[in-house]
């Protein structure tokens, strides 16, 4: 499982392999015992066929681990499968390169695709993994969904122990033992097995199961899934292998890899649970996929829109890479589109308005670009750029401001101003950057309206709305926050437009338009200020004005990003 699962030598800064080395006669006995029975690493567990690896969405990294889908583009494996021995830090490590792993699939027909994101959730050793393309999943590429277990959510289980497992992964078939003709080194015939086990106990941010009825977890199975069947829910996610407690031959050495380990009495699993909101942020709402559209690919359709909605113009990105157009200039025109106006944009981690028709966008390594698209009015494919503007771009979440700004979130809180100097033409020239604010990490979803609005959605809905009075400079002078909102947590995605509008796409699809009337004050009557970013405060007055939800369109759900421009405050693109 760990240390050699993944490829690594005894140098590594973190070894989760923990060995106990037996007395002589004692090993002898341990690994004659085991011969034909505990022998095999999760043996006495069962060979799993590829229809079934299928159905559970079983899959292994060109790390050495396992893994699982939690959706047809999205991985989850253990933390310390995508990472090595940092160089520059003696003891520590760091996170491979984004796009470093190849993740297959065995079924029929066998698929492998590359990685093009890598997030882990640190202190729990989970990562998940997005792949370039969606793996297809019985016949679909859109449809593969797996839940996950949560304490207290189901009536047999209420906390992670006592819980029975259902136990996958891929490695070590035949465990070291002591044959007729001397010592045997441990072997993997790379099949993958299923066992049955009970968590037992919890510590350290993990979740431990002893070997049962000659089933035992090995080198290999890193990232392996555990999974727990709910009334109701099926067969839900538990965990991923993360670390075991092995024996090890009398007069072997098992600091470097797994050939003379003889078994492994204990394991434990890396719970999803405590992440798992967190992991949303990046996966979104799950819809199943309705059938394909009737107009070669279409997807979003629009409603009658309210008389007062300001000239929208939205771009959808599919999983394919296709960007799609639309435009509505009031509410009484008709909608624009779609168009297709580029390809390959899902190879972007992030793609943002920059202000007025031009974006931003981040690649997996980190490099900035800026593009342009100048067919804007009518939807055609007509762009100015790509042009690389920045490097070193690895944040948590990057957001836009409109007129050239944008805002990023490190992994720690803290919130840092960028400002491009003519973002009309793509130049590498930035202000110096500025820290303006922290503990922004700790939100369900960050947005930005422009003009120094920002929103921030907490995990049970509340929704914050702050404004950055240093906006055009990066100085840190805030207003708020206030508490205009609630509800807000159940969106698949929120998207910005300007000047008040927001566009929001729940579980199903729909398309919802919200203006909040005094976005530029918070509330109608009455300010007050409050330097923690958490603390809403209490001197508010007045009320919030708001006008919707009102439903606009439907089908949203099949896009992997949908962004609008953010046009000049009070003003349109022109």
């Amino acid at each position: 499982m760990p240390v050699q699962s993944r490829r690594r030598v005894a140098s590594d800064a973190v070894t989760l392999f923990v060995l106990i080395t037996l007395s002589a006669a004692a090993a002898q006995a341990a690994a004659q015992e085991n011969t034909g029975t505990v022998s095999q690493p999760l043996v006495g567990g069962q060979v799993v066929p590829p229809e079934t690896q299928e159905t559970y969405g079983l899959v292994t990294l060109s790390t050495g681990c396992s893994g699982s889908l939690l959706r047809n583009v999205w991985v989850i494996t253990a933390a310390h499968c995508v990472e090595d021995a940092d160089p520059t830090a003696p003891g520590g490590v760091r996170q491979i390169d984004d796009t470093a792993i190849t993740v297959t699939a065995a079924w029929n027909p066998p698929q492998q695709q590359q990685s093009l994101r890598i997030i882990t959730f640190h202190p729990y050793d989970i990562a998940i993994v997005r792949v370039a393309a969606p793996f297809t999943v019985h016949g679909s590429t859109t449809n593969y969904y797996r839940g996950v277990f949560q304490d207290g959510q189901f009536p047999y289980f209420g906390t992670r122990v006592p819980v029975p497992l259902k136990v996958f992964g891929s490695g070590i078939s035949q465990f070291a033992y002591v044959g007729a003709d001397g010592p045997v080194p441990s072997f993997s015939d790379d099949q993958f097995r299923v066992g049955y086990f009970h968590t037992t106990r919890e510590h350290d941010d993990l979740v431990w199961y002893s070997s049962a009825a000659g089933q035992h977890i090995a080198g290999g199975d890193s990232g392996g899934s555990s999974f727990a069947t709910v009334y109701g829910e099926g067969d839900v996610l538990f965990g991923v292998h993360a670390l075991c407690r092995g024996t090890c031959m009398d007069g072997m050495s098992c600091t470097d890899d797994w050939t003379w380990v003889v078994n492994t009495p204990e394991c434990a699993d890396a719970p999803i649970e405590p992440v798992w909101d967190d992991i949303n942020l990046y996966l979104g709402a799950y819809v199943p996929d309705a059938g394909e559209s009737p107009t070669n690919g279409f997807v979003g359709t629009f409603a009658t829109t309210p008389p007062n909605q300001q000239p929208l113009w939205i771009y959808g990105v599919k999983d394919t890479g296709e960007m799609l157009w639309y435009r509505k200039d009031s509410g009484s025109a008709p909608w624009q589109g779609p168009s297709s106006v580029g390809s390959q944009w899902h190879t972007y981690l992030d793609v943002i308005p920059a202000g007025g028709n031009t974006f931003f966008m981040r690649q997996p390594d980190g490099v900035l670009r800026w593009a342009q698209h100048t067919g804007f009015n009518t939807g055609g494919r007509i762009w100015n750029g790509p042009k690389d503007v920045g490097s070193g771009w690895r944040y948590k979440q990057i957001i836009p401001g409109g007129e050239g700004i944008a805002y990023a979130i490190r992994t720690d809180g803290t919130l840092i101003w960028f400002r491009n100097l003519d973002y009309t033409q793509g130049p590498r020239a930035w202000y110096p950057e500025r820290i303006v604010g922290s503990g922004w990490a700790n939100f369900k979803d960050v947005f930005a309206m422009g003009q120094g609005v920002i929103y921030a959605v907490r995990d049970n809905g509340d929704l914050l709305w702050y404004r950055h009075d240093g906006y055009t400079n990066g100085d840190a002078r805030w207003t708020g926050p206030r508490l205009v909102g609630s509800g807000w947590q159940h969106f698949r995605k929120i998207v910005p437009a300007g000047n008040g509008t927001i566009l929001a796409i729940t579980g199903d699809g729909t398309l919802l338009w919200y203006q909040h009337k005094d976005y530029l004050t918070g509330t109608t009557a009455g300010l007050s200020t409050a330097p923690d970013p958490l603390q809403v405060g209490a001197s508010i007055t007045g009320s919030p004005q708001w006008e919707g939800p009102v439903p606009i369109g439907s089908g949203w759900q099949n896009f992997i990003n949908v962004v609008a421009l953010l046009p000049a405050p009070t003003s349109t693109v022109r």
